[in-house]
């Protein structure tokens, strides 16, 4: 195995002579796939958590959702009965206006009648 020329130690070593291909690095002759498979179940628990937490959001969606949905329906039921209290409103109020409209001619028929009525009895007959 070659050992790689140290720069302090050598001070004649060149960048050609450290950058030489065929110069193998000597901590990395042997390969050690243990870190390779930490990291790799390192990553899998992340995505694990990531999945958890991303099914967790999907729930809470899914809730809300239904939550808005069932005020959105409560909100529209709201809105028809306003909408018919209204209606029912205007109408009350139509017919009440054509009663008292109907009252008022026959209370002002009756007081002229009455004053007619008190103006023949009144004057003298000749």
């Amino acid at each position: 195995m070659y050992h790689r020329p140290d720069a302090r130690n050598n001070p004649t070593t060149t960048p050609d002579q450290v950058g030489n291909a065929s110069v193998t690095p000597q901590g990395f002759g042997q390969v050690d796939h243990s870190f390779t498979l930490q990291a790799v179940m390192e990553l899998q628990k992340s995505t694990g958590q990531l999945t958890s937490s991303v099914e967790s959001l999907k729930d809470v969606i899914e809730k809300q959702d239904k939550k808005i949905t069932d005020l959105e329906s409560t909100v529209t039921g709201v809105s028809k009965k306003i909408y018919a209290a209204t209606v029912v409103l205007i109408i009350l109020v139509t017919v009440g206006g054509f009663i008292v409209n109907k009252s008022w001619d026959l209370m002002v028929k009756q007081i002229t009648f009455q004053q007619e009525q008190n103006i023949k009895t009144s004057t003298p007959k000749p």
